[in-house]
């Protein structure tokens, strides 16, 4: 099996929910790492996703990939191609300098160097040093954003020299946070939350809360293929030529993503 490894980019905000019962203020959670407590999105949700995205492609072939439908009774094989869960890279974050940078922490750089290890992918020596780094000062890709001011830190981000290792089709403008600042921006608190209505009788009613990751987050999966396989290129164009609506509420714009094979980045 070979593997490949997509970003995902999430051009709308996206709910992937965790279909899991709540109590607090938020109604509908997104679905979280059950180690890291980090966003998620799950293989299975990703790979639904993904097959409705070759709705009204050759049957044959969306089998050959994702396997035969949960219904069909006569046919019931697994598909060829291996999915795993999309963790996260990145998410933005609001500043004084620029309408928003994307941060990361050395956790998510280490998930995934990780990643790439155990899927026998090369790992590019700069990124590793800087996975390795551990500061409670902000670190900035770029001096015109020294200084500045992330919503909800304390602390103001620094710029002493460039950030080598960050992989190109991450971004141009990124700070890195320590683990702790990024996992407080990640939880409940932080994460955008909207009320989701509807018109009864011309008056407006709350029906739920619903938390989200916000648009421009970044994410990562791998894919397993068998070695050679005949299919792929007609795979990979697929998913990376238009965008992939990822999650609920597609009809108000959720979860518009574009993918990436970053695999030789």
């Amino acid at each position: 099996m070979k593997a490949y490894i997509y970003q995902i980019e999430a051009i709308s905000n996206l709910h992937a929910g965790s279909g899991e019962a709540n109590e607090g203020v938020i109604d509908n959670l997104i679905q979280r790492d059950s180690v890291t407590g980090l966003p998620i999105i799950n293989a299975s949700s990703l790979k639904g996703a993904l097959r409705e995205h070759f709705k009204g492609q050759d049957k044959k072939l969306i089998e050959y990939i994702f396997g035969s439908e949960a219904n069909d009774k006569e046919k019931r094989e697994a598909g060829a191609y291996r999915f795993f869960d999309a963790r996260l890279l990145a998410i933005p974050v609001r500043t004084d300098k620029a309408p928003y940078l994307l941060a990361t922490s050395p956790l998510v750089l280490k998930d995934y160097l990780r990643t790439l290890g155990l899927f026998g992918l090369p790992v590019d020596k700069d990124l590793k040093q800087l996975a390795q780094q551990s500061s409670n000062t902000p670190k900035v890709t770029q001096s015109a954003h020294n200084q500045a001011r992330i919503e909800d830190l304390v602390e103001t981000a620094a710029y002493k020299e460039p950030l080598k290792g960050l992989p190109k089709w991450f971004c141009e403008a990124g700070v890195l946070l320590s683990d702790t600042d990024f996992r407080t921006l990640c939880d409940n608190d932080h994460l955008p939350v909207f009320a989701r209505n509807y018109l009864n009788n011309g008056q407006s009613e709350n029906l739920w809360y619903e938390q989200v990751l916000p648009r421009f987050s970044r994410l990562y999966f791998a894919v397993l293929v068998p070695d050679g396989d005949a299919q792929f290129r007609q795979f990979n164009a697929h998913i990376t030529r238009s965008l992939v609506q990822i999650g609920a509420n597609a009809t108000v714009g959720y979860g518009y993503c574009r993918l990436t094979n970053v695999s030789n980045s």
